[in-house]
């Protein structure tokens, strides 16, 4: 009995002790669980912060590559989470490693340059450092659309310059040699591109009226505050249809023109449009047409009162009647017999402008019987052209003339029937046909320059009547 109470002392201690035992190692275990959690949180947190580091270095500008030996660990994903901590001594080598690398400089500069007297293009450049062969690239590029002799004294040329590790290159070149346009020289990799660019002009029409006294010119004209150049060709368009000193009444007129501006805002030019005035109660309107290239001032029926420069012998007269009396044999108006008419007779008004028709020396100024006021021009090869029946003289013996200017007006002095101007001219003596040697151009406009004419002064007129109801309604 007795020892098998001890056998079952012996038993229940047994399994106190491995109870005690299980609790143990269950405690230990949720020990364990815990502090894998906690680690795992660790490194989480952790790897967050690196992000944002990371983060927070490229928003900086700030890149740095940096090493740090990771020690092993036995378990595979704790090494990969492990966090990684820059070192110190590390990051300040490297800064100093990138301090030793060559630091590239390039400094661009604007500058404005003035033309001195004796400079070109190329001598410019050079002074500013550029190579004579990159100097030669510009030239050689401006050369192909802009005359380089051309280039004046006080021009301002603009330079777009870089340096680039102390060697100076040419970006953009830019003047401007005429207020209508300017010169832009581009770099285009290794060569130079050179481009010719329109300046946009602001247009203003303008309008004028005022009286003319036929014996103060200069003076009525000034007295209406307009430009130079319009008062002079204003002068130029009424001489060409009238003899203004022998009106009787002072000239009412009225001129529009438009006057352009550039992107300075400077008035650069003017160009007149039309004229209009009252002659001895005739109405007379003129338009400034551009007829294929060549400006011509033309009555409003289309009569062309301008003839083109440029040529040989330009027609001496441009407003007349008709061609009263041709060139060769013809029954002499006062004597009643046949006789080679040596030259050809222009019907017109006493007081009609005459011009020299090529440029020469006057060779005869004076009072010549029945030619009465003559004038003869000798424009050399043995040519001389000659000019009758005038009603003043305005040139001397000896003068030089140019083609186109003013030496006489057209009257009725020497044998004459009626106003006209006898032309003549001759070669070596011998009279040849003068119209042969005048200009092939009709002296009325036909056809589709006709129509072009039309269109273009329809618009003309339409521009004035706007202007003039502005004006209207700015003063009421």
């Amino acid at each position: 009995m007795i020892l098998h109470k001890n056998h079952l002392i012996s038993i229940g201690l047994f399994s106190l002790a491995t109870l005690i035992a299980c609790l143990q190692n269950k405690y230990l275990y949720k020990i364990n669980i815990e502090n894998i959690n906690k680690s795992e949180e660790y490194l989480n947190d952790n790897e967050e912060e690196s992000d944002k580091e990371t983060d927070d270095e490229i928003d900086n500008e700030e890149s740095t590559e940096d090493t740090q030996d990771v020690s092993e660990d036995s378990n595979k994903n704790a090494i990969e989470k492990t966090p990684v901590k820059l070192n110190n001594n590390d990051l300040d080598n490297n800064q100093n490693d990138s301090s030793k690398l060559p630091i590239l400089k390039q400094n661009k500069s604007t500058i404005d340059i003035v033309v001195k007297r004796g400079e070109t293009i190329s001598s410019i450049l050079s002074k500013q450092g550029i190579s004579k062969a990159e100097a030669l690239k510009i030239s050689s590029s401006i050369a192909k659309i802009f005359k380089l002799r051309n280039i004046r004294t006080g021009l301002k040329i603009t330079l777009n310059l870089n340096n680039d590790n102390n060697i100076t290159n040419l970006d953009y070149l830019e003047f401007k040699p005429n207020p209508k346009y300017k010169i832009l020289v581009n770099k285009n990799k290794s060569n130079f591109v050179a481009i010719k660019e329109n300046v946009k002009l602001k247009k203003v029409m303008q309008s004028v009226s005022g009286t003319i006294n036929p014996k103060s010119i200069k003076n009525s004209l000034q007295k209406c505050n307009m430009e130079k150049k319009i008062e002079k060709e204003t002068i130029s368009v009424l001489k060409n249809i009238t003899h203004i000193p022998s009106v009787k009444k002072p000239i009412d007129f009225s001129l529009v023109y438009e006057k352009y501006y550039d992107e300075e805002n400077k008035n650069i030019e003017n160009k007149l449009l039309c004229i209009s005035a009252v002659i001895d109660g005739k109405i007379k309107r003129i338009y400034k047409f551009n007829n294929e290239g060549t400006d011509e001032y033309i009555h409003s029926d289309g009569t062309i009162i301008s003839n083109p420069k440029g040529s040989m012998f330009i027609q001496p007269i441009s407003c007349y009647k008709k061609i009263s009396s041709k060139f060769g044999p013809r029954m002499h108006p006062i004597t009643g017999r046949y006789k080679v008419h040596t030259g050809v007779d222009f019907s017109a008004n006493i007081g009609t402008p005459i011009k020299a028709a090529a440029s020469g020396i006057i060779s005869k100024s004076s009072y010549v019987s029945g030619y009465g006021k003559y004038i003869s021009i000798q424009h050399g090869g043995g040519l001389k052209t000659a000019y009758a029946h005038l009603s003043k003289i305005l040139v001397k013996n000896g003068q030089f003339v140019k083609q186109g200017q003013l030496i006489a007006y057209s009257g009725n002095s020497g044998n004459s029937t009626g106003p006209h101007l006898h032309y003549e001219v001759s070669r070596n003596g011998k009279f040849i046909n003068p119209l042969s040697f005048i200009p092939k151009q009709p002296r009325q406009l036909t056809g589709r320059k006709l129509a072009q004419f039309n269109n273009f002064k329809h618009s003309i007129n339409l521009r004035v009547a706007k202007l003039i109801s502005n004006k209207v309604k700015t003063i009421v």
